[in-house]
């Protein structure tokens, strides 16, 4: 990514297939850990959009993973939600959310960097190398979008991702 190496895909894809489909991943984790899954999905989203499913999924693999890595209980979730519609381009957003350990203020800054995570004690708990968020921030960046989060310590965060896609001739 940082080589500017990495070329998007623009290809047609079922945006309620690839969640479903991100959720069905994480289905036996969840049983292990007695935590639920909320996915909801705006009906004024049409199913077929255009752009790169393959880093859409990534990018959703790895917050979803990181919310279900910090809830040991209660749930987690994607709401997506179309926010505007123009000129053949739809910019939806996409909150990957959880009632899991939060972030504190201080920390929300560097999470987004590579090899820092929100605490030392959390390396310790969890494990993890502190990549993951800065490799999706590079990839919605990538993709024209943004992302940022939202947290409260032991009640959880919500780290929205906003994206534009073109819509398709279907």
């Amino acid at each position: 990514i940082e080589a500017r190496e990495l070329e998007l895909e623009k290809k047609e894809f079922n945006l309620t297939t690839l969640i479903n489909g991100v959720g069905q991943v994480f289905q036996y984790r969840l049983k292990e850990k007695s935590v639920a899954l909320e996915i909801n999905t705006d009906a004024r989203i049409d199913h077929y959009l255009i752009g790169d499913p393959i880093r859409l999924k990534q990018i959703l693999f790895n917050l979803l993973g990181n919310a279900l890595k910090f809830t040991d209980k209660g749930k987690i979730g994607i709401d997506t939600k179309l926010l505007a519609k123009t000129n053949g381009s739809s910019f939806i957003q996409f909150k990957v959310f959880d009632t899991g350990v939060g972030i504190a203020k201080s920390k929300k800054n560097t999470i987004f960097k590579s090899f820092k995570q929100g605490d030392v004690s959390v390396t310790r708990k969890y494990g993890g190398t502190g990549l993951g968020l800065a490799i999706v921030k590079q990839l919605v960046e990538l993709q024209k979008g943004s992302i940022h989060v939202e947290s409260q310590l032991k009640k959880g965060s919500e780290f929205i991702v906003t994206l534009p896609f073109e819509d398709s001739k279907r």
